[in-house]
This record gives C-alpha cells, structure tokens and sequence, in this order.
C-alpha cells in the first residue's frame, strides 16, 4: 500500500519536475535524469534482494541478455518515444496555430 500511494506521488509530481528542469536541460538530458533517479530508488528499496551469491548465481548468458536488453531500451526505444513525443507536439501546435488554442485540434 506505502508502494502505490509513493508511485501515485512520484507520478503526480512529474509534471512539477518537468517544469522545474525545462529551463536547464533539454528533453534527453531530463528523461535520462529520471532514469537515473529511478535506477538509485529502486537500489535504495531493494537493496536487501542484491546478494553477491544471487549475481553469481546468474549465467553469463543472461548477463549479456539483460545487458542487450537494456541498451536497446534505454538508446533506442527511448530515443525513439522521446523524438515522436516532440515530434507530436510540434505538430499539435502547427495544427492550432489558427486560434493558437489547443481546443480547435479536437473538433
């Protein structure tokens, strides 16, 4: 229950931060940010599960795995939401620039 209600917070904050980073970091420059405050939380709560005898009991197999994984997620899969989100709004505001009102885009 402490989880989701932390999760609702953190979630309902992001705008917040958002706003906060606009002035000082481009778009990439804050989604990593986030990604890198999220890595240090979730090694802070589940520090007790690392264990030297649970890393070694993975394969190197699966490091590698885990590891491909995670550079295309984190470069491309990112990069790619990233650019279609800018992209998205670029065109959004192109679209209303008419009335400059985001309301004329709907109907």
């Amino acid at each position: 229950m402490l989880a989701a209600i932390a999760l609702a917070v953190l979630f309902v904050s992001m705008g917040v931060w958002i706003r906060m980073m606009a002035g000082s970091f481009g778009t990439f420059q804050q989604v990593y940010l986030r990604i890198l405050l999220a890595g240090v939380v979730a090694a802070v709560v589940f520090r007790r599960h690392f264990s030297r005898e649970v890393l070694r009991g993975i394969t190197p197999r699966d490091w590698w795995l885990y590891a491909a994984r995670a550079f295309v997620a984190y470069t491309i899969g990112v990069a790619g939401v990233t650019i279609a989100v800018m992209h998205a709004s670029s065109v959004r505001c192109r679209l209303c620039r008419r009335c400059r009102s985001w309301a004329c885009w709907a109907g």
